[in-house]
């Protein structure tokens, strides 16, 4: 049960993260707060399906890109896309 809501819960904290460089530490804490209780996100955790993983690839992608990391961003974006195959 843990290792499938895992993926929300990095999310969370990968959206946090992001919010606090682009938008300060309220905004941050918001936005983690958010992504964290959002139903969607609580029920595709829940039943195992592949959307929080992609999230949590997606925004860390997003992530890297803002801190400059292009290849291990571009990376992590074709692999958000095996999920879904």
């Amino acid at each position: 049960f843990f290792l499938m809501r895992s993926p929300m819960m990095l999310g969370a904290i990968v959206v946090y993260t992001l919010a606090l460089h682009l938008f300060g530490p309220v905004c941050a804490y918001l936005a983690a707060l958010a992504a964290a209780l959002w139903p969607h996100s609580v029920f595709y955790a829940i039943s195992g399906l592949t959307e929080t993983a992609f999230t949590l690839l997606v925004c860390t992608a997003f992530l890297l890109l803002y801190l400059r990391r292009f290849t291990a961003a571009s990376v992590l974006l074709v692999l958000s896309l095996i999920p879904l195959f």
